[in-house]
C-alpha cells in the first residue's frame, strides 16, 4: 500500500486507467480495499474491476467480495507451492518441482 496516494490521486488514476470505476463511491471502495488488504491502490483497482465483472453486487458487499477473491487466490498459490515442495520430497525428486524451484 502506498500511503502517499490520497483519494484525489486515486481518482485521477481511476479516471485515466479504469474508467469503469470512475465514480466517487467506487473510488472510496478502491481505497477501502487497499487499506483492508494492504494492497497498492492500482492493484486494488484491478481487484475491484474483477469483482464487479464476476457477479453483480452492491457497493456495500464489494469490499468483502474483493477480500474473498484475494484470499482465494492467495490460498491457491500457497497450495501450488506446497504441491511443488511435496514433489521435491519424492525419490527421485519430481522434475517439475526441481525446475520450479530452480534447483
Amino acid at each position: 500500500r502506498e500511503d502517499t496516494v490520497d483519494l484525489p490521486a486515486i481518482a485521477r488514476h481511476v479516471t485515466s486507467e479504469h474508467p469503469r470505476l470512475a465514480s466517487e463511491p467506487l473510488v472510496r471502495v478502491v481505497d477501502e480495499v487497499s487499506r483492508a488488504l494492504r494492497l497498492h491502490q492500482h492493484d486494488s483497482c484491478r481487484l475491484v474491476e474483477h469483482a464487479l465483472s464476476a457477479a453483480p453486487t452492491s457497493l456495500e458487499e464489494l469490499p468483502q467480495r474483493c477480500a474473498a477473491i484475494y484470499f482465494r487466490e492467495c490460498h491457491f498459490q500457497t497450495l501450488c507451492v506446497h504441491d511443488m515442495a511435496l514433489g521435491l520430497g519424492s525419490s527421485p525428486p519430481d522434475r517439475c518441482s526441481v525446475a520450479f524451484f530452480g534447483m
